[in-house]
């Protein structure tokens, strides 16, 4: 589902299936090369590729190499490679064609075997949030090599089973916490700065489950069936209901296309 970045409707396209431009539990989406849309197509073990009106393009991670097994998250670099975390608890490169590249994730003696769920890069450095105990940040360069890890910042829970991670222009790190009814914010070392919390609007609690920027004065967080608009400081500014979601386990999942200044919103229960 597309909207503007004041929450105001545009388009949509998606329907259930495993058919080409259909989805089966699509829960993640980036803006890859000429602004076309990469969604994890979960269920049917793939990521389709559109233009950002809706038309289908390719799909990718059926086959080897580069075979994808329930794939969680994706983000893409500034030379169009994609990047992908599935639930072998890898991360797997590929081109912006989907030609596979390589992988890398599993444990060496100084590098712990890790279940990677988001990520999100720069043109320099991945950033991998991770689920385990305890619950992490990782971040490695573009080729792979792992240079850093940070746990949760307090909260009763640390990282939920739910989160998101997302970056600004200045290499901030953001996670969104979901038990903890919070986002966090980070440098790009892992240096604690400050975070939003609370249970945010008078009809219950908001707890965040997706974030994406829009570089440096906004963000938009979901929870529920409800899209938060934030500027930097974690004010709330606007919120909108998306249409056809529910409460349930698929959050509403987002991505902002600075470009174009539009808002993708993947809504997994609708297959949208």
């Amino acid at each position: 589902q597309k909207f503007t970045s004041e929450g105001e409707y545009v388009t949509q396209w998606g329907g259930f299936g495993d058919g080409p431009g259909q989805l089966n539990q699509p829960v993640d989406i980036t803006i890859g090369q000429q602004g076309r849309i990469l969604v994890v197509d979960s269920g049917n073990d793939r990521i389709q590729q559109f233009t950002a009106g809706g038309q289908f393009l390719a799909q990718w991670g059926s086959s080897d190499p580069g075979r994808l097994v329930a794939p969680s998250g994706v983000a893409t670099d500034e030379k169009g490679m994609v990047y992908i975390v599935d639930s072998t608890r890898r991360i797997h490169k590929f081109n912006s064609d989907g030609t596979y590249r390589a992988s890398w994730g599993q444990p060496t003696d100084n590098q712990p075997r890790f279940s990677a769920t988001h990520v999100a890069m720069n043109s320099e450095y991945l950033y991998a949030l991770t689920l385990g105990s305890p619950y992490s940040v990782k971040k490695y360069t573009l080729s792979g090599n792992f240079v850093t890890r940070w746990e949760a910042e307090g909260g009763e829970e640390e990282y939920g089973d739910i989160a998101d991670i997302d970056l600004d222009s200045q290499g901030n790190v953001y996670v969104a916490d979901t038990r903890n009814c919070r986002v966090q914010k980070y440098n790009e070392n892992g240096e604690f700065l400050t975070e939003w919390s609370g249970k945010w609007g008078g009809e219950g609690q908001f707890q965040p489950a997706r974030i994406t920027l829009d570089g440096d004065t906004h963000a938009s967080v979901s929870a529920g069936i409800r899209v938060r608009k934030f500027d930097a400081d974690g004010t709330p500014l606007a919120e909108w209901v998306v249409p056809e979601s529910s409460f349930g386990f698929i959050p509403p999942t987002l991505v902002f296309d600075k470009a174009a200044n539009r808002l993708y919103v993947l809504n997994g229960h609708a297959w949208r």
